[in-house]
């Protein structure tokens, strides 16, 4: 048997009570290194490097883990051997989307504890479990913008709900969005904006004239400030950047509402 690596679990074999030693344990988040390609005309087509999930180890040892792959619509467990596995990792300075939402660089892999799934450990000194973790460095944030337009390109021709592919690309349409709206600020601006003008207009159908209330070391706008009505009538108010519109009522300046937004 090829000797295991050091981060490799243990566990006993039912058949002879020996111990079997696995490379992955349950719930760790893989890369395959072989294509899988489908089953059957239309199947779920895996290329070397999708991701995937360990969802059941080999039983007995030798055989292949079950692990579901990204993507895949029906959810099932695929077989694979140890060697068309490698385990996800992380290198110190990448930056990864966390549990949490936030973004923090990483400082290094974590020891690996037998029977535990992969960790990693971040600047601050979070040790996070790497499959809840994203990569989320700038050539991921590209990568990201790059499905979102293929997919926006394909919701946007033709549309039918009735349709598997069309439903498909409006899922990675919006999975491309929602990693953007965490991880890069432009997006997370554009989208909050967008949210927060909806929210102000359906309780002031005629609000305009949206201005970003900035404040001095901020990386993004607090939120925004509108007016509603015209003329002698016109009146200020502000939308945080979470989208409360009840935040601050009606002002005859918008100056005032601006040393809400800065002061309180």
């Amino acid at each position: 048997m090829t000797p295991p690596r050091p981060d490799a679990r243990t566990a006993p074999t039912p058949q002879n009570g020996e111990t079997a030693m696995y490379q992955f344990v349950k719930g760790d988040r893989v890369r395959t290194t072989v294509d899988a390609g489908p089953a059957w005309p239309g199947a779920f087509d895996a290329p070397a490097g999708t991701l995937a999930t360990v969802d059941s180890l080999p039983k007995p040892p030798g055989d292949g883990y079950g692990v579901i792959l990204d993507g895949d619509p029906d959810g099932l467990p695929s077989d694979f051997k140890e060697e068309e596995l490698e385990l996800v990792t992380f290198e110190p300075g990448d930056k990864i989307l966390c549990p949490d939402s936030s973004v923090r660089t990483v400082e290094r892999m974590a020891i690996r504890t037998p029977g535990e799934v992969a960790h990693v450990l971040t600047e601050g000194g979070s040790r996070l479990p790497v499959a809840m973790c994203v990569h989320a460095n700038r050539e991921d944030i590209l990568d990201a913008h790059r499905r979102c337009n293929a997919a926006g390109e394909r919701v946007r021709t033709d549309p039918d709900p009735d349709n598997p592919e069309w439903r498909a690309a409006l899922d990675r349409l919006t999975a491309a969005l929602a990693f953007l709206r965490l991880t890069d600020p432009t997006v997370r601006v554009a989208l909050a904006e967008e949210d927060a003008r909806k929210a102000v207009q359906d309780k002031h159908p005629d609000a305009h004239d949206f201005q970003p209330v900035v404040a001095s070391g901020q990386d993004g706008p607090l939120g925004w400030t509108y007016r509603v009505g015209y003329g002698a009538h016109a009146r200020y108010s502000g939308v945080t950047f979470d989208g409360d519109v009840n935040a601050y009522g009606l002002y005859v300046y918008r100056s005032k509402v601006e040393r809400a937004f800065l002061y309180g």
